[in-house]
């Protein structure tokens, strides 16, 4: 999940803050070196000393906010993403998602179980930047990632095609097809799944999205597709292949496949 998460964050960015800064130029090289794979401590210390190009800049403390988050700094991103509220108004509504989502980041990054506290938190912040901007997609996105962890299926559903109303949210999508597959709605699971990775190929990487897929193209016995997400995930995602999960979905495919050409033999 988390790759995925960080992947929507860096799309925000391009799209959902203000564009005319004095610091745009020096975002792009520091997401350039991001999505390089550059060690993401160095990029935090590099975009610090930023801040006597940017100046006291909303801009400049919405990056701050997120790449404190991922260096695991959660007390100091709230903080920047606070102090960018104060500066000036051209990005509050980013920086009013990023306060929203943090709970949600901290209870499934900082804990070896999930955070239900922090989660709840989440929950009720993002319910009220929906009440605040109800026709946004970025809050019914961000919400489908919360009900999906508490299992609330119908509510993922019920977020996810608000979402999709609104605009196209790649991570709404990706949770959608999960959502549906969890209630035996195999066909809009791949659906949505398409369209997820149609808005951003690098959810090819994501193995829960994938694998889930990929079972849903079995059960609806299209063995030639459920083959091609496997394939597009490890070629995404090679050390996906060896984790457990892997190894147990790709094995009851297989099985169901055997079955499958039992049953055509006769």
């Amino acid at each position: 999940m988390k790759k995925i998460l960080i992947s929507g964050l860096l799309m925000v960015g391009a799209s959902a803050v203000h564009a005319q800064t004095i610091c745009d130029e020096e975002w792009e090289s520091i997401a350039d070196k991001f999505t390089q794979g550059t060690d993401i401590k160095a990029i935090l210390s590099m975009w610090e000393k930023k801040k006597g190009t940017c100046g006291e800049s909303s801009f400049y403390y919405l990056k701050l906010g997120w790449l404190l988050l991922e260096n695991a700094k959660f007390t100091e991103a709230e903080a920047a993403f606070n102090k960018g509220l104060d500066v000036d108004k051209d990005n509050d509504v980013a920086l009013k998602l990023a306060l929203a989502d943090l709970p949600f980041q901290q209870s499934t990054r900082a804990f070896a179980d999930i955070n239900w506290d922090l989660l709840n938190k989440a929950h009720v912040r993002m319910q009220t930047f929906i009440e605040e901007y109800p026709d946004l997609p970025d809050g019914y996105a961000s919400l489908t990632g919360v009900m999906l962890i508490k299992k609330e299926f119908k509510s993922v559903i019920e977020n996810g095609l608000k979402a999709k109303k609104l605009g196209g949210n790649p991570y709404a999508y990706r949770n959608l097809a999960i959502a549906y597959y969890e209630v035996a709605q195999d066909k809009n699971a791949t659906v949505a799944a398409s369209e997820a990775i149609e808005l951003s190929e690098s959810l090819q990487a994501d193995a829960e999205l994938m694998l889930t897929v990929a079972l849903a193209y079995s059960n609806l016995k299209e063995f030639k597709y459920s083959l091609g997400m496997l394939r597009l995930l490890v070629q995404s995602n090679p050390e996906s292949q060896s984790t457990p999960e892997f190894q147990r979905i790709t094995s009851h495919i297989r099985e169901q496949y055997l079955l499958h050409q039992e049953a055509e033999s006769y």
